[in-house]
């Protein structure tokens, strides 16, 4: 049998999702190895890590650490550490390394994957294999796939073989310095990359099982009996992505169109869910602070701050550091650092403010002629990209 290790990355606020999703992966797989990589440095309360091991992020041998943690968010750090773990695992000699987001429960072997992974060396999932209906909403629409990715990359399996370990290297390349959550780029962190792999890459098994990586974005394809989905394929493992464990009825914070009252054949799955995180201990970690998320003398570092650093690093290669000659001292004399919380608008004020920016345009159009003002709108797209703005900084 070959050495099998599945794997996953959390911060400290989701170390009870982690929990939950190894204990699951135990019950099918008791003889497999489970590993967690915290992007983040170990919380003061211990973990209770029974059913995995724990590595910290800085542990692994990623050229650049420091700047890699600094240039992104928590979420974009989380997921553009993926490849770097696998490669890890690899390095340690399993024979096959399966990836899954901490917000998965397994609900029956893995053997789909196992069997993908006999003959490929890269294993993926789609979001969707079936059209969206016209009806679907404005929050689950096709052209969001064209924007965030093809494959869903809360699941990717490999073997150690020499085409994925050339893929890895590829893929942490470019998970480690243009990992943004940026569609104004094209970039959306780890999982935009994965539209290209079955074009560069020989070995690659595209996964259509229904059972797999069942998520909101797929609900429209398939149904629930029990554990069966569509009265015929075993359910693998669900994706509770964007689930509120606060919100009773939510399916996800990322769509509207379903909730537990319109489909009632998920609600089990999601009730005994939310009832597996909080007994694992998800009160005492929701909170957690996160490590990378402020300068040291504990300044929190805005977008702005992360996005600028590129075009400086070289010049400030310690940057959560504060004080005379740091980033932090050039950020904070550019008036990059912001002291209070970003406020919020309700729907109501959005509205009164974006009546009054298309005034502005709409006064600018006349006073530049349609010309001048086309070219302005072409200048705005590129430069709204907040890392081509290092102005500021001067």
């Amino acid at each position: 049998m070959p050495k099998v290790a599945v794997c996953s990355i959390c911060s400290n606020n989701f170390l009870a999702h982690a929990r939950v999703l190894f204990a699951s992966v135990r019950r099918f797989h008791p003889d497999w190895d489970c590993h967690l990589l915290l992007a983040d440095e170990a919380p003061p309360q211990p973990i209770k890590t029974e059913f995995f091991s724990v590595t910290e992020a800085r542990e692994l041998p990623i050229a650049d650490f420091e700047k890699m943690a600094f240039r992104y968010d928590v979420i974009e750090m989380n997921v553009a550490l993926k490849p770097f773990l696998i490669n890890h695992l690899l390095a340690q000699g399993y024979e096959r390394v399966i990836y899954l987001d901490v917000d998965i429960m397994i609900y029956s072997p893995l053997a789909t994957i196992s069997d993908a992974l006999d003959s490929a060396a890269i294993v993926v999932t789609p979001h969707i294999t079936t059209p969206l209906p016209s009806d679907s909403g404005p929050t689950i629409r096709e052209d969001l796939f064209l924007k965030n990715g093809t494959y869903n990359l809360g699941f990717i399996a490999v073997s150690n073989d020499p085409e994925a370990r050339v893929f890895l290297s590829w893929w942490s390349e470019r998970c480690r310095t243009q990992g943004f959550r940026e569609p104004e780029t094209g970039l959306f962190v780890d999982q935009k990359w994965i539209n290209l792999v079955p074009g560069l890459f020989r070995s690659v098994a595209i996964l259509r099982h229904p059972g797999c990586n069942m998520a909101y974005w797929n609900l429209h394809e398939r149904r629930l009996s029990g554990v069966k989905v569509n009265d015929t394929f075993p359910l693998v493992f669900f994706h509770f992505s964007g689930l509120d464990l606060d919100a009773i009825e939510s399916i996800s914070k990322h769509q509207a169109r379903y909730n537990l009252a319109n489909r009632p054949d998920v609600a089990p799955l999601f009730m005994e869910y939310r009832a597996a995180v909080i007994s694992a201990g998800h009160e005492i970690f929701k909170n957690s602070p996160y490590h990378y998320g402020r300068f040291d003398n504990g300044d929190e570092i805005g977008l702005t701050a992360r996005r600028l650093y590129d075009s400086v690093q070289d010049h400030y290669p310690h940057p959560f550091t504060s004080g005379s000659g740091t980033y932090h001292e050039r950020v904070r004399r550019s008036g990059l650092i912001s002291k209070t919380p970003t406020s919020t608008y309700t729907a109501s004020e959005g509205r009164t403010r974006g009546r009054a920016i298309n005034s502005l345009l709409r006064i600018t159009a006349r006073l530049l002629g349609i010309a001048r003002y086309e070219a302005l709108m072409t200048y705005l797209r590129y430069i709204g990209v907040v890392r081509r703005q290092d102005f500021l900084l001067r």
